[in-house]
């Protein structure tokens, strides 16, 4: 509510001195459907189209090079995925995924974890679809065969309108091996890492 009470105290402003308005924020995060029609966007669109003269800019692409974002298209048979490393800033791994009740309904998803060099296959959670626990907290833990605890997994999902969320946090037990967002199905959809 911040972000949107100060614009709204600054297109008053503009209005009580009969000036137009452009807002520069050059700020931002990487939650969120990023398809304008969280309640922050549609409340600051409301305000923009309320008057003319007002304009808000965003910034986007702070992050220059660092690959936040990750689209996938899947076609019936397809399996795909991204591998996820630990960074120590945020002290585990966290992602969420986005998309349109129709681009995701096909759509299912395990959790993984790899050993990368060598390479070798840790362990991976059951296959889900994100309809199965909508507006649940799902804790899994992830063993390997021999029973040894390798991480916690939560993942929550909801329906926000007519788009899916699906947030997963990861507290791995060793900071070396490559979390696996593994996908099958059809559909698509876009992760913020």
């Amino acid at each position: 509510t911040e972000m949107t009470d100060a614009a709204s105290y600054l297109y008053n402003q503009a209005d009580v001195l009969g000036e137009p308005c452009v807002i520069n924020a050059s700020l931002g995060d990487y939650d969120g459907s990023h398809d304008g029609q969280d309640l922050q966007a549609l409340m600051i669109d409301s305000m923009i189209t309320a008057k003319p003269g007002r304009v808000f800019v965003a910034a986007s692409g702070n992050e220059s090079n660092i690959p936040f974002h990750l689209g996938c298209s899947l076609t019936a048979g397809d399996t795909a995925f991204t591998w996820l490393a630990y960074y120590s800033s945020n002290g585990g791994i966290y992602f969420d995924a986005w998309a349109d009740t129709a681009n995701f309904s096909k759509v299912q998803f395990s959790i993984g974890v790899d050993q990368t060099s060598p390479f070798k296959f840790r362990a991976q959670t059951a296959f889900s679809k994100v309809i199965a626990n909508l507006g649940t907290v799902i804790t899994d833990t992830l063993k390997n065969t021999a029973g040894d605890r390798l991480g916690i997994i939560q993942t929550y999902s909801q329906l926000v309108g007519k788009t899916y969320s699906l947030e997963v946090s990861i507290a791995p037990d060793s900071t070396s091996y490559y979390w696996r967002f593994t996908t099958t199905g059809s559909g698509k959809f876009d992760c913020w890492y």
